[in-house]
């Protein structure tokens, strides 16, 4: 298993990026669908906007435009 203190900072730079764009394409697979409650429906919200404020703070040159 690749462990994060083994990256060097390019390496964990490309991991953190890959990381959030995963995130944030499963939240917006998930909100897609129907029957979700409130409560999920706002979790996935939340989340999805953690993972696009992170993607923007880790590579702001690209940012959500490559999504």
């Amino acid at each position: 298993m690749l462990k994060l203190a083994e990256l060097e900072d390019g390496q964990l730079r490309r991991f953190l990026i890959e990381s959030e764009r995963r995130v944030i394409l499963h939240c917006q697979r998930m909100l897609g669908r129907d029957g979700l409650s409130f409560t999920e429906r706002s979790r996935l919200t939340r989340l999805l906007g953690a993972a696009e404020s992170e993607l923007q703070r880790v590579d702001p040159a690209r940012g959500l435009h490559q999504l």
